[in-house]
C-alpha cells in the first residue's frame, strides 16, 4: 500500500441535501492526479473502538501546485458519513494516489460523458481536462432522485450537461441519440450495466473504433494493492484486481 498521506479538510459543505463537497489539502504539492484515480480514506474517529475499512474518494477536482483535492460523494454509509462530519482545519488519513485513469485520444474532439453513483465524481474532473484540452463536451449524470445529481455549477459553463432520474438502464437509453456522432465515450457504472452499454455502443456507433469506450467500473475497493481481491472482477479475457487494474477499463474488456 502506497504512503500514508496525512490531509486537511480545507473545505466542507453541502451541494445538495444528498452530496457533499469535501476539499483535502496536503503539505507537499500532489503533481500528477488524473480523472478516474482514487484515493483510499481512513474513517475511523481517532480513538474509537469502531474500526472501519478505508472509503474509495474519487477525485472530481484537484489543484496540484496547491496540493489541494476535491471529492463529491453521498455520505449514505458509515464512512463516508463521518468523513462528512469532519469540520475543517480536521486531519483525515489516506493511502494513494491509486489506479488507472481515463485516457483520453488525442484525435477525439467531442466527447460524451455518463455516470451514474461514487463514481461519477471522477467525470466531474475529466469535464474540466477535456474543456480545457478545448474539446466540446457532453456529460450526461443519472441517479434515482435530483438531490444526488451534482449541481450545474460545478461545471464549466461551455459543457453540455444533462441529468436522469431513474437507473442505469436510464442512462444508456439516453446515450442512444448522442452515440453516433462522438468520438469517444467515457461511463462510470456498476458492473451489472456494462452488457447494456456494450450492445447499444454496439448498435448505435457507425465508425468502429475498438478503443472508442471506457468505462470505470464502480466495485468494492479495500487495499488498493491488489492484496485482498475484493475487487476482482471477471472480465473477458481473465480476472483483474480493479485497485491496480482499472477502476478504468476498455469497454470491449468487459
Amino acid at each position: 500500500m502506497a504512503r500514508v498521506r496525512a490531509l486537511t479538510i480545507a473545505e466542507q459543505r453541502p451541494l445538495t441535501a444528498d452530496l457533499v463537497w469535501t476539499a483535502l489539502r496536503s503539505a507537499e504539492p500532489i503533481y500528477d492526479v488524473r480523472p478516474g484515480q482514487y484515493l483510499l480514506l481512513n474513517t475511523n474517529e481517532p480513538g474509537g473502538t469502531l474500526r472501519m475499512l478505508p472509503r474509495v474518494g474519487f477525485i472530481a477536482a484537484s489543484e496540484p501546485a496547491l496540493g489541494q483535492l476535491a471529492l463529491v460523494y453521498a455520505p449514505d454509509e458509515p464512512g463516508r458519513a463521518w468523513l462528512a462530519r469532519q469540520p475543517v482545519g480536521a486531519s483525515v488519513a489516506a493511502h494513494g494516489i491509486y489506479g488507472r485513469p481515463f485516457v483520453l485520444d488525442p484525435r477525439a474532439r467531442t466527447l460524451v460523458l455518463a455516470g451514474i453513483g461514487q463514481g461519477s465524481a471522477a467525470l466531474l474532473a475529466l469535464a474540466r481536462l477535456a474543456q480545457q484540452q478545448r474539446r466540446a463536451v457532453t456529460i450526461i449524470l443519472a441517479a434515482a432522485s435530483a438531490a444526488l445529481l451534482p449541481p450545474p455549477f460545478l461545471l464549466p459553463a461551455d459543457i453540455e450537461y444533462h441529468t436522469v432520474i431513474g437507473d442505469a438502464a436510464d442512462l444508456v437509453a439516453a446515450l442512444v441519440p448522442v452515440l453516433p456522432w462522438a468520438d469517444q465515450l467515457c461511463a462510470a457504472l456498476p458492473p451489472a450495466a456494462v452488457p447494456v452499454l456494450r450492445e447499444v455502443v454496439a448498435r448505435q456507433r457507425v465508425r468502429g473504433n475498438t478503443d472508442f469506450a471506457s468505462v470505470l467500473l464502480d466495485v468494492p475497493i479495500a487495499c488498493g494493492a491488489g492484496y485482498c481481491g475484493t475487487c476482482a472482477l471477471a472480465l473477458r479475457r481473465e480476472t483483474r484486481l480493479l485497485c491496480v487494474d482499472g477502476p478504468v477499463v476498455a469497454l470491449r474488456e468487459v
